[in-house]
């Protein structure tokens, strides 16, 4: 039963019903109870995955979002990159734009750019922002930086 699953198979679960575009409600409602109290145990991926699940599907879950945002904030701060990408890509999947997790995202993408070893997580930060219209002049002038720097690195 679903009370068994770890962080991963909850994630899996309703990864594979959204792929399947499945929109059972029920079931996200039973996984969201099982995944609240799990939220500590997930990887930056399985948060990810379980918003774009739940916004795949139209499944709009307040608490679990908000257990999610908070949780990607603290995992935020993986050195490369990954955890501070998958809540900005989170964010625009949500159009959450003005935020407290949204100020401590563009704080921490500034302090960690230069950290981050994979560029395709710049390039998410970068296009998430951008798609929410985020209008942060310093942030904007560091992704363009960064970029320049790093030219030959990206795919």
């Amino acid at each position: 039963t679903l009370h068994e699953f770890d962080p991963q198979a909850l994630s899996s679960t309703v990864w594979a019903l959204a792929a399947l575009l499945v929109e059972d409600r029920p079931l996200f409602a039973s996984v969201s109870r099982q995944a609240l109290p799990k939220i500590g145990e997930f990887s930056p991926q399985s948060l990810s995955n379980t918003v774009w699940s739940c916004a795949t599907c139209a499944v709009y879950d307040a608490p679990l979002f908000s257990a999610i945002a908070a949780q990607s904030c603290r995992k935020a701060n993986e050195p490369d990159g990954q955890g501070l990408s998958n809540t900005s890509w989170q964010h625009r999947l949500l159009h959450l734009r003005g935020d407290a997790s949204m100020d401590a995202m563009r704080e921490m993408a500034m302090l960690k750019l230069k950290e981050f070893t994979a560029t395709q997580n710049v390039s998410n930060m970068v296009w998430s922002f951008a798609t929410l219209s985020v209008d942060n002049f310093p942030l904007s002038h560091a992704f363009a930086d960064n970029a320049v720097e790093r030219i030959g690195q990206f795919p």
